[in-house]
């Protein structure tokens, strides 16, 4: 040490090696300048610190195992989800075949109930032509089917005058079936065989209604069979015919 008090280069260089090297000469040294507090304090910050560290790292380590297990959770899950969905769309399958398979039933069920009952209004017919069923059945029978072929629910019976004679050539009581839909008359005949002659009375009976009425009706027969020409002719008096109804 110099005369001075000061420290010399070459003792300072001694001190800073020996603060620097010797653990227990840089504790003492420390305590001289009270940072021996401040080191306790740096230490245990440091361990405090370190332990705060190790539960950081455990929470970690455990929270992703946590998420794994959830995500291996959630991976089953959307697996169930995914079979459940094909297996509802494989039963929405099956459904749709079953339900086409029962319109396919009802259309044939349908068709089968029309081929009955065509069936059964030509067998009516076959008795009426040859006396076996009697025509006036045969009509009874036939007036059900007008619902089907022209939407006709109710039709009555209508007693006229013809004091001319315009439909069969002298004065006489006319009986017919006559219908009023939205306005329009309709005088209807049915028959089990239909024939010229029966073509030419309708319009007959029609000009009759027409001049008694004031009202020029729409004239209409429904027959199971027809006579040769029959056709024709209602074409030409403009009288529809109905034929195998």
């Amino acid at each position: 040490m110099s005369s001075s008090g000061a420290l010399s280069n070459e003792e300072k260089k001694r001190l800073l090696k020996a603060i620097q090297e010797d653990e227990e000469f840089r504790y003492a040294v420390a305590g001289l300048l009270g940072l021996d507090a401040i080191l306790n304090d740096l230490r245990k910050l440091r361990e405090e610190f370190n332990k705060y560290i190790e539960k950081l790292d455990n929470y970690i380590n455990n929270t992703t195992t946590a998420f794994s297990e959830n995500d291996r959770k959630w991976e089953e899950n959307f697996r169930r989800w995914a079979e459940n969905d094909k297996r509802w769309e494989e039963n929405d399958r099956k459904w749709e075949m079953v339900f086409a398979q029962l319109k396919t039933l009802d259309s044939h069920v349908t068709a089968l109930e029309q081929s009955m009952d065509s069936m059964n209004r030509r067998i009516s017919a076959i008795g009426a032509r040859w006396g076996i069923l009697s025509e006036s059945a045969f009509r009874r029978g036939m007036r059900a089917i007008l619902r089907d072929v022209l939407g006709i629910r109710r039709v009555s019976k209508l007693k006229l005058e013809d004091e001319e004679g315009i439909v069969y050539g002298h004065p006489s009581i006319i009986d017919v079936d006559i219908a009023v839909r939205n306005g329009e008359h309709l005088l209807i005949e049915i028959k089990a065989n239909a024939n010229r002659s029966d073509v030419a009375e309708i319009k007959r009976v029609g000009d009759l209604y027409e001049k008694l009425k004031g009202t020029k009706p729409r004239l209409i027969i429904i027959a199971a069979y027809t006579g040769p020409g029959t056709k024709e002719l209602a074409e030409k008096l403009g009288v529809e015919l109905h034929e195998g109804v």
